[in-house]
């Protein structure tokens, strides 16, 4: 839940409420119906191979070794070293401007991250306890002002503004939308080794769904949605505009918190995944060593954020590029997933549980679809489309030159396991 509820989202949720309206609820809907199409995707790939490992097996099984690394890796990794980037440099203003002023900005960032870092090292139950508290302190502060803003204990609400109708803008909500619910599948890295976790992410999209649609209404009924659409902090002018000046501080405190929430997240489900893949021979061994399997990892994926923060890469437009880039590859995983959960189906042998089961080529099909169609719309909607694709392009060489490297020197050492 934790990428779910981070500042980068509340942005994309807030710009596009002033973009939809009340209309915002219904798209909100609308995308999450979709991406539970790829949680009950992701439900049939782990009745078939349990635990967190049933990911990377299918991948390999229905497309191959190069693949299981090229696309996980550079959807997940990216987004992992850029987002935290980005998030910690947010946490840090958020701080600086809401609470304390003299601390500087950078020095509260790395020392945000050492924390994250800490709770990691002392394991995987001490960083879920962390995560937990995170995540209920940014899900019961949007609660809250939800709630508020509903029964108006706050500030009274406004004269409405007319804005711009959803129609005007329905290609960019439509793709905002889908993009808020990204990162669903890091629950499938939390859980325990065996089992289905797919209910745990469809839970996660339902949660997220009800506190998206509830804020979202609230933030287009307190400020005029021209201002929210335009805005860069639309969630904290809305929470001005219900609570005055606590709202103010109760958007600062859910900030920290989402941040917070959204890098331990990736620490712990982008380093665990990193972990599998080399325990599978997908990647090399060295990352498979470490306390649950996850150390090292994370101490890679630290080392390559402090890097971004301590380079000034925090404060440079194109980091929004390569976390865009990083969501094109994340979108383009869920299509892989859905793929191979078809190419699955097709393979299974008549009168199979697998043939049998309701659905099981309309899923992958819609859901594969509509997640091109996100990953198309991105492009042509981005006005930097240009420097997206070559960063895209680029990252894309480096990881193809990487995997069709090591999968060849895996397979001739013995690691690549077979199943």
């Amino acid at each position: 839940m934790g990428l779910l509820v981070s500042p980068e989202g509340l942005t994309v949720l807030g710009n596009s409420a002033g973009r939809a309206g009340h209309w915002l609820a219904y798209f909100v809907m609308w995308a999450g119906l979709i991406h539970i199409l790829t949680a009950i995707a992701y439900g049939r790939i782990f009745a078939q191979y349990p635990g967190p490992f049933g990911e990377v097996r299918l991948i390999r099984k229905a497309f191959g070794a190069i693949p299981t690394v090229l696309v996980p890796a550079c959807a997940r990794v990216t987004v992992a070293v850029c987002t935290s980037t980005a998030l910690l440099a947010t946490a840090g203003y958020v701080f600086n401007e809401v609470f304390l002023y003299w601390f500087p900005n950078l020095g509260f960032s790395f020392c945000l991250l050492g924390v994250l870092v800490l709770l990691n090292v002392l394991g995987m139950r001490v960083a879920a306890v962390g995560q937990l508290v995170f995540v209920g302190l940014a899900l019961g502060g949007l609660l809250f002002l939800s709630v508020t803003g509903f029964f108006e204990w706050g500030n009274p609400v406004p004269l409405r503004q007319d804005g711009p109708t959803p129609l005007a803008h329905l290609p960019q909500i439509a793709v905002a939308s889908l993009l808020v619910f990204v990162g669903f599948d890091l629950a499938g890295f939390v859980g325990e080794d065996r089992g289905n976790p797919a209910k745990a992410m469809m839970a996660t999209i339902l949660l997220a769904g009800l506190v998206f649609s509830c804020w979202g209404w609230v933030s287009a009924e307190y400020v005029p949605l021209g201002r929210l659409a335009d805005t860069s902090i639309p969630h904290v002018k809305a929470a001005r505009a219900v609570l005055g000046e606590t709202g103010r501080i109760c958007i600062g405190i859910i900030t920290l918190a989402g941040s917070c929430a959204a890098v331990n997240a990736l620490l712990i489900a982008v380093s665990r995944m990193l972990a599998i893949m080399a325990t599978e021979g997908v990647l090399p061994p060295f990352l498979a060593m470490g306390k649950n399997g996850a150390a090292t990892g994370i101490f890679i994926l630290v080392a390559a954020v402090a890097a971004m923060m301590g380079s000034g890469m925090a404060g440079e437009s194109i980091l929004e590029v390569y976390i865009k880039a990083g969501i094109c590859f994340w979108l383009f995983h869920y299509s892989v997933i859905l793929g191979a959960v078809f190419t699955m189906t097709v393979r299974a042998s008549p009168g199979s549980s697998t043939q049998s089961t309701k659905g099981h080529w309309i899923v992958p099909i819609a859901g594969s679809t509509a997640m091109m169609l996100a990953l198309a719309g991105i492009f042509l909607l981005e006005t930097e489309w240009r420097l997206l694709l070559r960063i895209v392009a680029i990252l894309f060489a480096i990881g193809l030159i990487f995997a069709a490297s090591w999968v060849p020197f895996s397979r001739k050492k013995g690691w690549l396991k077979q199943f």
